[in-house]
């Protein structure tokens, strides 16, 4: 993967071994038996409010074709 910052250095990532990337259906998995009460919720909820203010930064910017800042 390659990750291209508005402003700074365009950084060539690390492949991730595959023991140490989430299951594709992990999150929908736990939110299911968490709704079910058969296991606590996993999901972190400050990824979750980063992950919202990326998606809204990226609409944001869709709309003004401006590049927007997130900060979390």
């Amino acid at each position: 993967a390659v990750f291209v910052p508005s402003e700074g250095e365009r950084r060539v990532l690390p492949p991730i071994p595959a023991e140490g990337t989430y299951p594709d259906r992990g999150p929908l998995d736990n939110f299911v038996d968490a709704a079910l009460g058969l296991v606590p919720n996993g999901s972190d909820g400050r990824l979750g409010f980063a992950a919202m203010q990326v998606i809204e930064a990226a609409v944001e910017s869709s709309k003004t074709n401006l590049p927007v800042k997130v900060f979390t």
